[in-house]
């Protein structure tokens, strides 16, 4: 080791304890002063920073903006925006704004918080370098300019005020004459505000914030975005709608649904009788609101339909009531009870696509549809809730169930008709009849007078019509008969009319009728069921329609009506006027059309359960020729 080296080593040990306290020093105060410096301009802007060429530097965000906003100038600029699209009809419209009224100032606040960030959001050494070449290079931070964005909304709502249109879709309906009447129907179109206020200010912020005032286009275009829905058909289409419709537009659909009351061996056997408890009818008019045009089905209003004819039909199953006089075999008290009803409204609306969809198949083989396929039957898929008291728990008679039932109505009847329709209803309703006893309508009813309620209106007898007390008393023979001859029970006596009644052929075949008058003139049957039997007779006189259903035991017995058959046609004889002291003096009112005379028959056929004959008989009609009748006031 050299003299030299030796001594610098003993130099450099004996001093090392200064050299480690004066770095140690340094570093302090080069610590020290970084905390300073960073303290200072942690609120502050670092030097050496400008906005638009304004120095910030050293300045906190309040200070920056308060010089700024000394420091500006007014901003002066030609031009416009126009935001366009086009209508339904496919037109141009415009809305425009000035560039004047669009600049709402700078957006001082954005720049400040950017320069404030210059040097202090990336890590230390990061941070360190920008400073230092602030030293050397100053950072300028450009503002932008803000748009008024309430000019920009009320301006885009105008142009939707203006383009906006609901349309119409393709529709063919039917009209009062059963006429087919095609609607064209109209593209809809709507301006999709959002996304158009998001183009203007993105588009603003490229070309007027992107460049010098000066360079800036004289107009900016903006193409507003629509929603189209497209609802008009090319001619192809509007022939194959066309046709379609044609094809279509003598369908219907008839709906039937059965309660618990109904005949068993009607339901099974899937043929509608007239008294089924639910009876709807989709007529082609209701039917073609449920296509879409050319093809397809609407779904929605298929849901829509079937869900009102549930409302019309669900209801809560309700308890059974009987209560009776023993003495004069009268019920004093009757609800059959009824069992709750649900329609599955799926499962029908499942069976109307079904048919139409059949129809569509045909229409599409280019064939028209036939006769028989014009008219199609829905049978409801119905859940019954049985109610906790039914019929046969009410009783110790046998009354359990529905086991007749007729109908009838008397459109046109005159008031006092009307009226004795409803008395005589109400004398045979709740009458009780034993097992093996007979029954007279007569008796049932009791005399016919004004002394017992009656009025006078027109009865047949003696082959006239004559003014009387109890006119309307064979609508509830006749209704009485119909429904015997559901039941099956023993009928005994049974008379037709003189002449044919119009009353009696609204519903109905002409030879269903049965005339009472006092007397022998009766409708009478024995009971020759197991329990007693329940006549409930109902009238209603604002639908001038009545019913009579007669309760008892099913004992699996089958009523047929076969054979009916027409002949011996006489033409009407002239027309006949009858004095009426209740018409003003001349005034004229028919009460009936002429009407041919003809004999009419019918086979009744009763089985037991077992398939053997209870009763066959045959019921003939023989009517006279009837002429127009016309009141006349006297």
């Amino acid at each position: 080791m050299s003299v030299f080296n030796l001594h610098f080593k003993l130099i450099f040990n004996k001093n090392s304890i200064w050299l480690w306290g004066l770095s140690f020093s340094v570093l302090f105060s080069l610590l020290i002063v970084g905390l300073a410096f960073n303290h200072y301009y942690q609120n502050r802007i670092y030097q050496n920073i400008t906005i638009d060429n304004i120095n910030v530097g050293g300045l906190t965000k309040i200070e920056a903006l308060d010089k700024l906003q000394k420091s500006q100038s007014p901003v002066t600029i030609s031009g416009e925006l126009v935001v366009s699209t086009l209508d339904y009809q496919h037109n141009t419209v415009q809305r425009s704004i000035d560039y004047q009224q669009l600049i709402a100032g700078k957006d001082y606040a954005t720049a400040i918080d950017q320069a404030l960030m210059i040097g202090k959001n990336e890590y230390f050494l990061k941070n360190t370098w920008s400073i230092i070449k602030l030293l050397k290079q100053p950072a300028n931070v450009r503002t932008n300019y803000l748009f008024n964005q309430t000019l920009i909304t009320q301006t885009v709502a105008a142009l939707a005020q203006a383009i906006d249109h609901q349309g119409r879709a393709f529709a063919i309906t039917i009209d009062e004459q059963q006429k087919l009447v095609v609607d064209l129907g109209e593209d809809s179109r709507e301006l999709l505000q959002a996304e158009t206020i998001t183009k203007i200010n993105h588009t603003l912020g490229q070309i007027i914030n992107g460049y010098d005032l000066e360079e800036i286009p004289a107009q900016i275009t903006v193409e507003a975005p629509t929603l189209e829905s497209k609802n008009t058909f090319n001619e192809t289409e509007q022939a194959q709608s066309l046709q379609r419709a044609q094809t279509l537009a003598d369908t219907s659909i008839n709906i039937y649904g059965y309660d618990f009351e109904l005949d068993q061996t009607a339901i099974n056997s899937q043929e509608p009788p007239k008294n089924w408890t639910v009876q709807k009818t989709v007529t082609s008019a209701q039917l073609l609101e449920l296509l879409t045009w050319p093809t397809g089905i609407n779904q929605e209003k298929i849901t829509a339909l079937v869900s009102q004819i549930a409302t019309e039909i669900n209801r809560p199953a309700t308890n059974a009531e009987f209560e009776y006089d023993a003495t004069t075999l009268k019920a004093t008290k009757f609800a059959p009870g009824l069992p709750g009803l649900e329609l599955d409204q799926s499962a029908t609306q499942a069976e109307i696509v079904k048919i139409i969809q059949h129809w569509d198949e045909i229409i599409a083989t280019a064939n028209d549809l036939s006769p028989e396929e014009t008219n199609k039957t829905i049978f409801l898929s119905l859940k019954h809730t049985l109610p906790d008291v039914q019929l046969a728990d009410t009783n110790h008679l046998g009354i359990k169930e529905l086991i007749g039932f007729g109908d009838s109505h008397y459109y046109h009847s005159i008031p006092a008709r009307v009226h004795n329709v409803g008395v005589a209803t109400e004398k045979l309703n709740f009458t009780i009849v034993p097992p093996q006893a007979s029954f007279s309508f007569n008796q049932a009813v009791g005399e016919v007078s004004s002394e017992t309620g009656f009025q006078q209106a027109y009865v047949i007898r003696s082959g006239q019509t004559l003014l009387e007390s109890g006119g309307g008393v064979c609508q509830v023979s006749t209704t009485t008969f119909r429904a015997l001859l559901d039941a099956g029970v023993d009928i005994t006596r049974r008379l037709p009319h003189s002449y044919r009644v119009s009353y009696y052929e609204f519903d109905n075949k002409p030879g269903f009728d049965a005339t009472v008058y006092s007397g022998n003139v009766d409708l009478r049957f024995t009971n020759d069921t197991p329990g007693h039997i329940l006549i409930v007779a109902q009238a209603d006189a604002n639908q001038l329609y009545m019913t009579v259903k007669i309760y008892g035991t099913d004992d699996g017995r089958t009523s047929e009506i076969k054979n009916y058959k027409q002949w011996g046609y006489a033409a009407p004889p002239p027309a006949q006027e009858i004095p009426d002291a209740s018409l003003a003096p001349g005034q004229r009112r028919k009460v009936e059309n002429a009407i041919a005379g003809i004999k009419t028959s019918f086979d009744w056929l009763v089985l037991d359960a077992t398939g053997q004959v209870l009763h066959e008989k045959t019921f003939t009609s023989n009517y006279q020729a009837w002429g127009e009748k016309w009141l006349v006031g006297i």
